[in-house]
């Protein structure tokens, strides 16, 4: 089957989270300078042995929330008699994507200045753009490809690898890696190593670690066991994460004179580049820097937005955020909030990055102590190993000293990302308390979200937007009454692949030819619906009476997916079809490239024996 639709192998994870966590280095190297100078190598390996640990914690959120809830099921779960811890640790989550997304598209665009030296001001107004095209392309149904995001970001790994290796080679040539070491261990802008300074020091170095939840939100993308592949996954990333970090913070810090450094806050990585590599690794550095940004920037607003959906579901926000769009079926609404607020955080930061760093703080870790203190308390709950349970909560500990040494510190992160929440949960429970009934109708909470997209079928099934389509699963159950060796997949009404179809079927004997249409839902976060859309309830009448007219009987099939060609093709293999009839894509080259192109897909995914006909 077609592999953009497979669930996700360690491989694949890796390269989604670590293309989320690894961005991170691409700006935090500068604010940390630019925070406490020299001492900011010693102060992000202080942090490393924190973040190994809660990167473990977050192996272990996966395998309990595979419904990709991340924060919000795991508080659930620890609380369950205290929704609103669930609520704040969704409201806190949101103000992360919120900050993520201004942060990683701003620092994206500041790669750029290096190469084509444009203004601070053009900066600003190239980001709102980008972020007005995400925005837009997310409407229309942007597929999220996981295999794009894996090429990118081991495009990114090894660039960064061949920097390490540049610089390396040129300290050992200089023979200045004893002065290295002396300016990490001795920073030439503490004299004296407080433990205050260092203090500041570890609670700023957690941007760089910032992504994490990014693995508990695909949960539900990946291959069972969740636990193995999160596991190998979250240790690769570890690993990687843990060793290039530090040495990128530690050379730029090192390599790049004062006044570059101080003047280039923004792109440190980039001027290192081109003085260990040149122009050409300069080229190379900012052009994976500004596309992995770029996706970070779009993976953040296609989180947040789901993370709407599932407050929706569990009745804290209204159903207007979760409405979907009657053309491309997508919640454009809860897309449109997803975009808009991190753009106008950018128009009141003007796209500071060292500001937006600054906010940033409060929603990370924030989610990070929320998300450990629930494992903890179930791991308390279930008694289990002392020990693991010890560590968990010093984890916790550590995660806590640095949320609070930033709000200490940073009291405008506090005044913003505290706002936020306390309007955020307050409207949410006035909301599910009736307060504001007048503007809402009762709501009665869903059941949880499902994990796949046969789960969603199988509940949507049940709906009574579905009463007139099978899914697959009942199609499949009642081979033995009714079937067909006879497929067609439609996306709009077509008279002539329906006689096509009949013609086909009639030749081979048979009185029955199955009809299918797939709602696509693009991207790694699965959502529930409440039945077919009315375009494929419509498309899919119009073809039973168009069949019923050529004398024989249709079987009318309906599935949602992120990929239609493998949904297709998935089909045609459970019922053991000979034939699948399509029509020339109508397609336009931009709805292919956002989409995916459905005759290729069907090519690499149709089992052997099934053959395609496309028809004009």
């Amino acid at each position: 089957m077609g592999s953009a639709s497979k669930r996700l192998g360690f491989w694949l994870v890796f390269s989604i989270v670590y293309a989320d966590i690894g961005t991170s280095i691409f700006y935090v190297s500068g604010l940390l300078w630019g925070s406490i100078g020299d001492l900011s190598t010693l102060a992000i390996l202080l942090s490393t042995g924190v973040f190994i640990s809660i990167a473990r914690k977050y192996v272990s959120i996966s395998e309990r929330c595979p419904d990709g809830g991340g924060v919000v099921s795991i508080a659930t779960a620890a609380f369950p008699n205290l929704p609103a811890v669930a609520l704040v640790g969704g409201a806190m989550i949101s103000i992360d994507y919120f900050l993520t997304s201004a942060i990683s598209s701003v620092s994206g665009i500041n790669y750029l200045k290096t190469l084509l030296g444009f203004s601070g001001g053009t900066v600003l107004v190239l980001t709102l753009g980008v972020m007005a095209l995400l925005m837009l392309l997310n409407v229309v149904g942007l597929k999220e490809s996981a295999t794009v995001t894996a090429v990118m970001a081991v495009a990114m790994l090894v660039v960064n690898l061949a920097i390490i290796a540049m610089t390396s080679i040129k300290l050992t040539m200089s023979g200045s890696w004893g002065l290295l070491w002396h300016n990490v261990l001795h920073p030439g802008d503490h004299a004296t190593i407080t433990s205050g300074a260092l203090l500041v020091g570890y609670a700023d170095t957690w941007l760089a670690y910032s992504g994490l939840e990014s693995g508990a939100q695909i949960a539900g993308a990946m291959k069972m066991p969740v636990r193995k592949t999160a596991s190998i996954g979250m240790w690769l990333v570890v690993a990687s994460i843990s060793f290039i970090s530090p040495l990128l913070t530690a050379f730029s810090s090192f390599m790049l004179p004062r006044d570059v450094k101080a003047a280039n806050t923004d792109a440190f990585i980039s001027y290192l580049a081109q003085a260990v590599g040149g122009r050409p690794l300069m080229i190379l550095t900012v052009v994976s820097a500004a596309l992995l940004l770029t996706m970070a920037c779009n993976t953040a607003i296609v989180g947040n937005y789901h993370v709407n959906l599932r407050l929706v579901s569990a009745g804290f926000l209204p159903p207007v955020l979760a409405k979907r769009n009657m053309k491309f079926g997508t919640p454009h609404f809860s897309i449109a909030l997803s975009a808009l607020v991190p753009m106008v955080v950018l128009i009141l930061t003007l796209g500071d990055v060292a500001k937006l760093g600054d906010l940033y703080s409060f929603g990370l870790l924030g989610t990070l102590v929320l998300s450990s203190a629930s494992l903890d308390v179930l791991r308390h709950r279930e008694k289990g190993s002392r020990l693991g349970f010890g560590v968990g909560v010093f984890t916790t500990v550590c995660l806590a000293v640095a949320w609070i040494l930033n709000m200490v510190f940073k009291w405008h992160s506090l005044a913003f990302g505290g706002t936020l929440t306390v309007v955020f949960v307050g409207m949410a429970l006035s909301y599910r308390g009736g307060l504001l009934g007048r503007l809402n109708p009762a709501f009665e909470p869903k059941p949880a979200t499902p994990i796949t997209h046969q789960q969603i079928e199988q509940m949507a099934a049940a709906q009574p937007k579905a009463g007139r389509v099978l899914t697959v699963d009942e199609a499949v159950e009642l081979q033995a009454l009714e079937r067909s060796t006879v497929l067609v997949a439609l996306r709009g009404p077509s008279d002539r692949l329906l006689r096509d179809a009949a013609v086909l079927a009639k030749g081979l004997g048979q009185g029955n030819v199955y009809v299918v249409y797939v709602d696509e839902m693009p991207g790694l976060f699965f959502q529930p619906v409440d039945g077919p859309s009315s375009e494929a309830n419509q498309v899919l009448a119009q073809a039973a009476d168009g069949i019923q007219k050529l004398g024989l009987n249709a079987i009318p099939l309906w599935r949602i997916s992120n990929d239609a060609a493998y949904s297709i093709a998935d089909a045609a293999a459970r019922l053991d079809v000979d034939a699948l009839l399509v029509g020339t894509s109508k397609r336009s080259a931009i709805w292919t490239l956002l989409r995916g192109h459905i005759v290729k897909g069907l090519a690499e995914a149709l089992p052997e024996k099934t053959r395609l006909f496309i028809c004009n």
